[in-house]
């Protein structure tokens, strides 16, 4: 059992880990993704 315990909390460590991950790679590419089209129009 123990080795089900670990293999069930290490996959529980990776889907917390992409998530956030993930979470802040989206926020990173909204915030340039707004600030991207205004610099091509203005330029």
């Amino acid at each position: 059992m123990a080795v089900v315990n670990y293999v069930l909390a290490g996959m529980l460590g990776a889907i917390v880990a992409i998530a956030l991950y993930q979470e802040r790679v989206s926020f990173e590419g909204d915030a340039s993704g707004r600030q991207a089209p205004v610099v091509k129009h203005a330029g």
